[in-house]
């Protein structure tokens, strides 16, 4: 298990790189009742087809997982992607393909995202493993991390004041 995050109904998100659940097959991700049971109003399908790093709960359920997967459902996702509240592909969502891992996401407070990880180019633009996407997942073209990190970056945290670190 890599992250666990309540619902704003009192379920769980778990995510990692287990690939059953109670027995019952849960390629990396499933939701859970308050017994701890899987939650069979939720399908994830064939699910990812290599471990969730982390998950996002949006403010409206959708769901932004992260990882080292390139596939969701046996469909292209490489390493993110965003989910329905019942499991289904937000398509509306459509990030540039990063070269590598992502293992960290920060939600900003104007709804758009920092990504951060093994990847050294997004879309075939070079980001020092460090890049910044809007709302729909294309990539802010305004935010420039010049040379960037010389590693994978494994954290990101927002203080008060807005400083990212």
């Amino acid at each position: 298990v890599r992250a666990i995050l309540p619902l704003s109904d009192g379920r769980t998100l778990v995510v990692g790189a287990f690939t059953t659940w109670n027995g019952a097959t849960a390629n990396r991700v499933v939701v859970v009742d308050r017994d701890g049971y899987a939650d069979p109003s939720v399908s994830f399908g064939v699910g990812f087809g290599s471990t969730v790093n982390g998950a996002i709960v949006e403010p409206d359920g959708k769901l932004l997982l992260y990882g080292a997967f390139t596939t969701y459902n046996d469909a292209s996702a490489p390493y993110l992607v965003r989910l329905n509240a019942d499991g289904t592909r937000d398509t509306t969502f459509t990030p540039p393909s990063p070269s590598g891992e992502i293992t960290a996401v920060l939600r900003l407070p104007d709804g758009r995202y920092l990504i951060a990880g093994a990847f050294s180019t997004l879309g075939g633009v070079s980001t020092g493993r460090l890049a910044r996407l809007n709302a729909n997942g294309t990539r802010d073209t305004t935010f420039n991390a010049g040379a960037g990190a010389n590693g994978t970056i494994h954290a990101l945290a927002r203080a008060s004041d807005g400083t990212l670190y």
